[in-house]
């Protein structure tokens, strides 16, 4: 007996306790939530009602038994309410709503829900249930959008998540990010420097108000990697090893080595030399957290040498000896 009263309670708390809402979702694939799975937990629900049970767990049952279509309704309100105002993977969680959604609605079967969704049956899911629209809340669902190759839509949301919160870096990286996907280089590339200046006038902005001084530092490495990207579409190599370059110093050394190396090459050797020896040696003068410094952490797992820290020749510094 008191077995079955454990399980009850450990069932109605899974399916409701908003603390275990938050986290379980974002583990379980939108093809979970069918009218079969339903219709199972329903049964479930009900076979542990006895006379001794909790009033308030066998109502619960009771309307499970009676509409088993809404037993994953709170699970769609956590994440429209809570899970899409903070950071978070917002395509697969709303992959979710849509499901429930649809149960809800009647609509379709999450096995019957297309691989790929359409807009509008994204919208809709993000609409329902009338959630607050918090600046994050309108870049999850612009990110969402991004990731669903619905570039124009997503391109609004970040503007609203800018609209609400100017200061909001995240939604600036994510829209410089679409405009790069929508191939429009130019107003890519215009974004992203005016982003490098605001990051640049932080103290005087508001920046430095919202952001530690490591958080604007890696913003401002994310922004120069992101033009470095841009650059590489329009095979610009000079800007290109400009853009990786500051995007280290600026604290973002993992980046793609690969691209950088390839442009170097394109180069004269008598800039890419020096140019390659001074990326190095500043490298060998930042400290990793694990071991070490960058040159040696970083450069041979992204470029595939290895490196070995050699006394130099004059004896006043350090020779770096790359060997393939």
């Amino acid at each position: 007996m008191q077995t079955r009263h454990e399980l009850s309670r450990l069932l109605f708390r899974l399916l409701n306790d908003e603390e275990i809402l938050l986290r379980w979702p974002q583990k379980i694939a939108c093809s979970a939530f069918t009218l079969g799975n339903a219709k199972l937990v329903a049964g479930l629900a009900s076979a542990l009602v006895d006379q001794d049970s909790a009033q308030a767990y066998a109502g619960w049952a009771t309307s499970c038994q009676d509409k088993p279509q809404v037993i994953f309704l709170p699970i769609a309100k956590v994440i429209l309410h809570q899970v899409l105002h903070q950071r978070c993977w917002p395509l697969p969680l709303l992959c979710i709503v849509v499901s429930i959604k649809a149960l809800v609605d009647g609509s379709a079967n999450a096995d019957d829900l297309p691989s790929e969704l359409p807009m509008e049956t994204l919208l809709s899911a993000t609409k329902w249930l009338g959630p607050t629209e918090s600046a994050e809340w309108n870049r999850n669902v612009a990110v969402a959008l991004r990731n669903s190759d619905h570039y124009e839509q997503a391109v609004v949301y970040f503007e609203r998540a800018l609209w609400i919160e100017p200061n909001n870096m995240a939604a600036r990286d994510g829209l410089a990010k679409v405009y790069r996907y929508m191939r429009d280089y130019e107003t890519t590339i215009s974004f992203g420097e005016e982003t490098i200046v605001l990051l640049g006038r932080a103290e005087d902005n508001g920046i430095a108000d919202r952001y530690t001084h490591a958080q604007i530092h890696e913003e401002l490495g994310c922004a120069y990697s992101n033009l470095a990207g841009t650059h590489r579409m329009l095979e610009d190599s000079e800007k290109i090893l400009h853009a990786y370059e500051q995007a280290a110093y600026s604290g973002k050394i993992e980046f793609d080595w690969h691209a950088y190396v390839r442009e170097l090459i394109k180069i004269p050797e008598e800039v890419a030399f020096p140019k390659m020896l001074s990326f190095l040696a500043f490298l060998q003068t930042k400290k990793d957290d694990d071991a070490g410094n960058c040159l040696t952490v970083y450069l041979p797992g992204y470029v595939g040498i290895s490196t070995r820290i050699l006394p130099s020749p004059s004896g006043c510094g350090l020779r770096i000896m790359l060997e393939s």
